[in-house]
């Protein structure tokens, strides 16, 4: 990637009923959807972990959503980062 290029990506966070918010770990998946795969998790000392002396975070928003329904949680990280 060029400098000043950006960088969008979303990951699961750790925060849900089953994790606590710090959560970065991994997983196989024993439910249908996905079923033997390997589920990770982020946090953000992940995410800068990951992007450290080449990237520069410009946006970073963690989206919580939980179902009135069935009362799932789920957490997602959306990232924006600038190559430098």
């Amino acid at each position: 990637m060029k400098k000043g290029g950006l960088l969008y990506f979303d990951v699961v966070s750790g925060c849900d009923y089953e994790h606590y918010r710090e959560n970065d770990g991994e997983e196989v998946v024993k439910t249908q959807h996905e079923y033997g795969t390997i589920q990770s998790y982020f946090n953000w000392s992940k995410i800068n972990m990951l992007l450290e002396d080449e990237f520069r975070i410009i946006e970073a928003i963690l989206i919580q959503r939980e179902s009135a329904i069935n009362r799932n949680k789920n957490s997602r990280w959306h990232i924006i980062a600038e190559k430098i």
